[in-house]
């Protein structure tokens, strides 16, 4: 069978399959070091909407606004109209003030042809993934547009000998995806006292290239695996049903989200809930909560969806504090905080009493107010005014998938599954028919053991 018919077999199973796997399109894959990519190439310009579509079509012409220079003078050189320029910085002047730029902005010109260079739009780079677009269809009025960035899976798996971190280091896992898996996990497990040497982790995420084929930015978590040395296993997948809401969710149709995390910050614990020795005051008490040790002005994140409760100073003990209450009559306190809400100008506002936060949110920063010896958090969970521990707490799923939004989760988890464990290109275009014979006889049972 030739390469490309055997290549052609393979999309038409992947649009069988991909049903509940909204947005993925794998066409492409390329071997590299430790990991798998699926992606597809674009042709086009930008995007498909674009009038212009195809680059051949037109002529492009770079401009960059260096020291000292200005767009009118800029465009006056590039043979823009008069008409025209007075037009351009008119109608751009309100959303991206002309007089703000910065030396170093791309200013790119399309022009119909290099013969009659008669201006078709103007383009202007805001961030890697947007740009101002001003036609001169539309009168030069500008829209902002988001970059056609090509999507790639990328497959990592590792084993974590020291601490998950390092782990994730060594395997060059990004920050956003690090701190998203983490997140992911902490609903299950606490990866201060779970992890282990010998934990198994395995992340399959996308990666967003611009037509250069340069990595811009990271997308979303489609897969989470973490093996624990006691063989207790953790797999979720990402999956948008009908509505268009997104979430993760075990084999068995159960999200990963619970009422409450393990933990708002994933770092040491430097004293466990129970009796201890105060530092302070010299004698032994209960300590009601669990500190995390961590750098001043470390993010706290809030542990579950919540009304801030209170939010204040407490010299004798809390210094400064947020409770937040959540569903079913659990508190969750947050104490030695150095200020509140992710900074100043957008997190202060927003923390106030009776302000409502989600899940995840940072609703402050770690510090060492009222009675403390240095950085760290204290955390508590409390239900009906009884203090818990917080690494001993257990919460069932919130919710779980059923009858045909679990049928087409179940064909995209599947699918999932299959590419987190292709080795090479071969294998990841030689899915025959007898295996994918076997997996509806696997969906069938999956589905008959959960109903």
């Amino acid at each position: 069978m030739s390469n490309i018919l055997q290549k052609l077999l393979f999309l038409v199973f992947v649009s069988a399959m991909c049903l509940g796997v909204a947005g993925f399109v794998p066409t492409d894959s390329l071997q590299v070091k430790n990991s798998i990519y699926f992606g597809q190439g674009l042709t086009i310009l930008e995007q498909q909407r674009d009038r212009f579509v195809y680059k051949e079509l037109l002529s492009t012409q770079e401009l960059v606004i260096n020291e000292g220079e200005f767009l009118a003078q800029k465009l006056r050189i590039a043979d823009i109209e008069g008409e025209q320029q007075v037009m351009i910085i008119k109608k751009l002047n309100p959303v991206f003030p002309v007089s703000k730029i910065q030396p170093g902005q791309k200013i790119i010109l399309l022009r119909t042809s290099a013969e009659t260079k008669s201006l078709v739009a103007i383009k202007i780079p805001v961030d890697v993934k947007s740009y101002w677009l001003l036609e001169a269809e539309t009168g030069f009025n500008p829209e902002k547009r988001e970059k056609s960035l090509v999507s790639k899976v990328k497959h990592v798996d590792g084993i974590i000998n020291t601490t998950f971190s390092e782990a994730a280091s060594e395997f060059d896992v990004p920050d956003d995806i690090y701190h998203a898996y983490l997140g992911l996990m902490s609903f299950d497990i606490s990866f201060q006292l779970d992890i282990r040497a010998g934990t198994q982790f395995a992340i399959l995420y996308e990666e967003l290239y611009n037509n250069e084929g340069e990595l811009v930015d990271y997308g979303d978590i489609w897969l989470a695996r973490l093996t624990l040395p006691d063989n207790r296993e953790f797999v979720y997948y990402r999956y948008e049903n009908q509505e268009g809401d997104t979430d993760y969710y075990s084999r068995d149709g159960k999200t990963a989200r619970k009422l409450l995390l393990k933990s708002p910050i994933n770092t040491r614990i430097s004293s466990p809930y129970g009796l201890r020795r105060h530092p302070i005051l010299g004698y032994t008490k209960l300590h009601r909560g669990v500190d995390f040790a961590a750098a001043q002005g470390t993010f706290i994140y809030a542990a579950g969806d919540g009304k801030v409760l209170a939010r204040g100073f407490n010299a004798n003990g809390y210094g400064r504090y947020i409770m937040l209450q959540h569903k079913q009559g659990y508190v969750t306190l947050y104490g030695h905080m150095y200020g509140f809400g992710r900074n100043k100008r957008d997190g202060d506002r927003r923390i106030r009493e009776g302000r409502t936060v989600k899940q995840g949110d940072v609703i402050g920063r770690v510090g060492s107010t009222g009675r403390s010896t240095g950085p760290h958090l204290h955390f508590e969970i409390r239900r009906y005014d009884k203090h818990l521990n917080p690494l001993r707490v257990k919460f069932k799923p919130s919710q779980s998938l059923s009858g045909t939004e679990y049928d087409r989760f179940l064909q995209g988890s599947l699918y999932l599954d299959h590419i987190s464990k292709v080795q090479d290109e071969t294998d990841a275009y030689g899915f025959k028919l007898s295996e994918w014979l076997l997996y509806r006889k696997s969906i069938a049972a999956i589905r008959a053991n959960n109903l």
